[in-house]
């Protein structure tokens, strides 16, 4: 039975692999698989993303946008992930990372996850008690009014040169306090074409549409770099593939995890395209060392066939301002002009 316990208004939970998850006040959802909260972000995203990194030449400047950061499981286990690798040829001069979280009540629960035993390195390197008081501080500002010497966003961000490591150089981290979809425009006008890697962990598309759409998708598209650059995300549903398969992303399915079918590998290697058509979707894995056998796969036919027309349609905000019941009402209604289409046509 998973232990529960309170503290400081979150309730935690202990998963599978004695890490700890939330359970979401609003939706009920837990924030991580049951069978293991480090497991489920070592295996969605720390290892698919340094099975490339393994493979191919390292960049010397490695950018990771991760969104709805949460817990900061992702982040944090890609680093240690990273930090305790041999990668090919040099060393990553520096690896950048911005983090988006909306949820600053979250802060208590990213300092527990940095505390547990899984980040070994990122204790000893000097990055955790580091990224730790950054937390402690941007907390702080909550409760105090600003003292007018300017104090307040550059809190948010930490630069470490992380000590008895090898493989990267310098880490800088900053978190964002925003909603999603007002942070992606102010990136989009500033730093287009400029990451490696997406990490995009909100809640499921059914509970929070508005960030699971073709227009974010499309805005990812534009930030990562030109047919290198990845995304990586635990939702298999065929909106979030077939918004994906159009914002010009190749799509592959990852390794699953306890009673999951597994995630979602995105490659920005294909041309946007108004329609979804399953030709779209690779037939073959590319022939990258990294595309092995144990952790990327094409979508096979029980995945192809629950991409039927009706299932692709995509969720839409087009302003990137539409409510929750706004996006599924106009999704309902293109599958039900679409389904009126066919029978007419049939």
């Amino acid at each position: 039975m998973n232990e529960v316990r309170e503290d400081e208004g979150l309730v935690y939970i202990e998963t599978g692999d004695g890490s700890i998850t939330l359970a979401d006040r609003e939706t009920g959802e837990w924030y991580h698989n049951s069978a293991g909260a480090f497991k489920e972000s070592l295996v969605n995203y720390a290892e698919p993303a340094m099975a490339f990194l393994r493979a191919e030449n390292c960049p010397e400047q490695l950018a990771l946008l991760d969104i709805c950061f949460g817990m900061g499981y992702n982040t944090f286990t890609f680093i240690e992930t990273l930090m305790q690798a041999e990668l090919p040829g040099s060393a990553i001069e520096t690896l950048s990372i911005k983090a988006v979280e909306l949820d600053k009540s979250l802060i208590p629960a990213m300092i527990k996850t940095l505390e547990q035993s899984v980040y070994p390195t990122l204790k000893s390197s000097g990055l955790a008690p580091a990224i730790v008081e950054m937390l402690k501080e941007s907390l702080e500002k909550e409760t105090c009014q600003d003292d007018g010497q300017g104090h307040g966003q550059d809190k948010d961000k930490v630069s470490v040169i992380p000590q008895g490591v090898s493989s990267v150089g310098k880490i800088d981290f900053e978190i964002r306090f925003e909603d999603l979809r007002l942070c992606l425009s102010g990136l989009l006008a500033d730093e287009k074409q400029h990451y490696d890697l997406v990490f995009h962990d909100p809640f499921s598309p059914r509970k929070f549409p508005q960030f699971w759409t073709l227009d974010i998708f499309s805005i990812y598209r534009k930030l990562l770099k030109e047919g290198s650059g990845k995304l990586f995300t635990y939702s298999v549903a065929g909106a979030v593939r077939s918004a994906l398969a159009q914002a010009g992303f190749s799509v592959y399915r990852t390794r699953a995890l306890g009673r999951k079918t597994g995630g979602t590998l995105a490659v920005a290697d294909a041309k946007e395209s108004d329609n979804f058509r399953l030709e779209m979707l690779p037939a073959e894995l590319p022939g990258s060392s990294a595309f092995s056998s144990d952790l990327f796969f094409v979508l096979d036919d029980i995945e192809l066939e629950k991409l039927t027309p009706r299932a692709a349609v995509p969720y839409r905000d087009p302003g990137l301002k539409l409510d929750r019941a706004s996006i599924l009402r106009n999704r309902q209604n293109e599958q039900d002009l679409l389904s009126q289409n066919l029978n007419l046509s049939s």
